[in-house]
This record gives C-alpha cells, structure tokens and sequence, in this order.
C-alpha cells in the first residue's frame, strides 16, 4: 500500500481561509480475498490437505484512488463562521476471486475444479456541504447551534463476469501457486448506479446547567437511485423524499 497527500492553507483576507488538498492511494493485494471453500469428501470428512492450501496466484484485489478537496472558512462576528466545502474522490478497483468446487470421493484425489470470477469496478463522487456554526448565550447561559446542507452525487460502473472452469484439479499434485492459462469471460453481469443524496440539517446545544447540555435537531433528506443491469437492459428506481429525522440527547460537555 502507498499513499501521497498535501494540503496548503491560503489566508484571502483577515478572516477568510482556503484550503486545498489532494491524496492519491494505491493498494494492492493478492491472496485472501475470500473464503476459496476447500472442498471435502463425499462422506462429509476433510481433505488431508495442508492448512497452507489457499487462494490461487492470480487471485487479488488491485485499488487505485484519487481524491481532491477545497474549502472556504469565513469567520464572521461574535464567534460564528461560514463554511464551504467540495470533495471529488474517484477509484478503480480490478478484482479476481477463485472458489473450488466439487466433492471427491474417500480414496481418490480428484474430483473437484476450480472456478474464477473477475471484475472492474469504477466509483465516482462529489460532495458539496455548506453550514453556519457559532455560539451565542440566551438566559445567562451559553449555546451553540449548527445549521447546513450537504448534497453528494455518486456515480459507479461495474463489469463482471465469471470465466467459469479453469482447471480440474488433482489434490495430490495441485499447487495453487502454480501459472495456469485464464480464459476469457465466459459471461458478463454487469450494473451502473447513478445516486443522489440531499440533505438540510440543524441542531443545537443548549446549556440546561454547568455542564449538561440538551442537543436537539434533524435532517430533512431526499434519495435517489437509478440503477442499470448490462447484462439484461433492465433498468431500476428508487425514490425517497421529504424524508425528516429528529435527533435528541442529553449530554455532559
């Protein structure tokens, strides 16, 4: 795994700060991506094979990643602040995963094959958010309160397939180390998702005496998801609107 990142804060005025940053990560794997479900004898027993025995060479989950973010901080009078923000975050992940399959029979050590999926899958997201933070006192006492709104845009490709059979195996001479030529997909079952996520938020912190504090407020969201299978056309919908969530607690600050 590596990971490069920077960040530069830039003063535009007394009370005005941008931010801005970027990170690149990589990471890369191979083995141990699933259970590859060693298989057992008719009879129900175990394999006498090594604990060792595992995932095949060419099992791995590769991830490439980039995220790019700025922000604007306004400090305003008596203790408030306006701040803008936006995320981008895009990544690519190639995936493969082999299972084995099959029973064997007490006595022999054939019997089983060994079966292998693939994929590619691309995620993109954007991230906007806005809030008023600051405190203020009401009945000789000190509050704070919080209000904004959030909107995130998100948008990813998948592509994947099974190759099916790729080698019939003897467990008495099978070394899952060991090259072997991959077929082509023998299949592709495939989905785009296009998603939409909005929200408006408030709450407060309310002294009630010392150290103890009532927190109040909500969210008012809405969510949309549209979804396409490659595979067979078919496209779906999912729709939620108007949708508020109260929160409340008690807490000692």
């Amino acid at each position: 795994r590596s990971q490069f990142y920077g960040v530069v804060d830039v003063d535009l005025a007394p009370r005005s700060t941008v931010t801005l940053g970027a990170s690149k990560t990589r990471q890369w794997g191979t083995g141990g991506i699933s259970n590859p479900g060693l298989p057992r004898y008719t009879n129900g027993e175990p394999l006498p094979i090594p604990r060792s025995m595992g995932t095949t060479l060419y099992d791995h989950r590769n991830t490439d990643s980039e995220s790019y973010f700025a922000s604007l901080q306004h400090q305003l009078e008596n203790n408030w602040k306006l701040k803008l923000s936006a995320v981008h975050t895009e990544s690519l992940t190639d995936l493969r995963i082999s299972r084995y399959q099959g029973v064997v029979t007490p006595g022999m050590t054939t019997g089983s094959t060994l079966a292998m999926w693939g994929g590619n899958t691309e995620n993109r997201v954007n991230t906007l958010d806005f809030n008023l933070s600051g405190d203020f006192n009401w009945l000789d006492r000190s509050h704070s309160f919080v209000v904004g709104g959030d909107y995130r845009k998100t948008k990813n490709y998948n592509d994947r397939g099974p190759y099916g059979t790729v080698a019939r195996i003897d467990w008495a001479t099978w070394d899952p180390s060991a090259p072997f030529t991959l077929p082509a997909w023998s299949a592709r079952q495939g989905w785009n998702n296009d998603i939409t996520d909005q929200k408006l938020y408030g709450y407060g912190k309310f002294q009630l005496h010392g150290p103890v504090r009532l927190v109040l407020g909500g969210s008012y969201s809405s969510y949309k998801v549209d979804q396409v299978h490659i595979s067979d056309v078919v496209t779906g919908h999912q729709r939620t609107t108007g949708t508020f969530t109260p929160y409340t607690a008690l807490m000692v600050d």
